[in-house]
């Protein structure tokens, strides 16, 4: 019985520390490559791939605010494609994002995904998801240059966000290596 105990706590142990290793945000190429996930749809008929999720934060936390990102590329049967910077901005105050601008004044369309509201004791908690939309070509540029740097911008709150150009290129490497060796015809 002690030996059960002692196994079925270590096996917990583990368990734990790999759901920790998951929760690290990637630092470098390695890291983000080895975690792009990968998901199908029969039902939608796509396929999307997602990059692990990053903390975006500009400085001080005064509002005890958080926004969180990752990139995804999703494929349809039809051949359609859609690349996207998803955003999630949890505060206790409305943003309203409705555009986005990278550093060179390049306006970027924005998805507007849910806006969810939650409350918790005293507090009321506001949920924005968005997709800052993005093309290969863009992304592929990021890669070689110095990552990302875009402005989202709401009626009552603008967010820069900056993300690495390691992490764009991990993110379309692990994407290529899959479709060439998963989706690929071969003659």
């Amino acid at each position: 019985m002690k030996n059960l105990v002692i196994a079925a706590l270590l096996g917990i142990s583990l368990v734990g520390c790999a759901t920790l290793e998951a929760l690290k945000e990637p630092v470098d190429y390695d890291s983000t490559y080895k975690r792009v996930t990968f998901t199908t749809d029969n039902y939608k008929g796509t396929r999307t791939y997602k990059s692990p999720i990053l903390t975006i934060n500009e400085g001080k936390n005064i509002d005890n605010e958080l926004m969180m990102g990752y990139l995804t590329f999703t494929k349809a049967n039809d051949g359609s494609e859609l690349y996207c910077l998803m955003t999630t901005y949890d505060s206790k105050n409305w943003a309203f994002f409705k555009t986005a601008y990278d550093i060179n004044q390049k306006e970027l369309p924005v998805i507007n995904g849910s806006r969810n509201v939650g409350s918790m004791f005293n507090d009321v908690l506001v949920t924005e998801n968005n997709c800052i939309q993005l093309s290969k070509k863009y992304l592929e540029d990021a890669s070689m240059g110095n990552g990302l740097n875009i402005k989202l911008i709401g009626e009552k709150k603008q967010k820069v966000i900056k993300i690495g150009a390691y992490y764009v290129k991990a993110f379309l490497d692990a994407v290529s290596y899959s479709e060439t060796t998963r989706f690929s015809k071969n003659p």
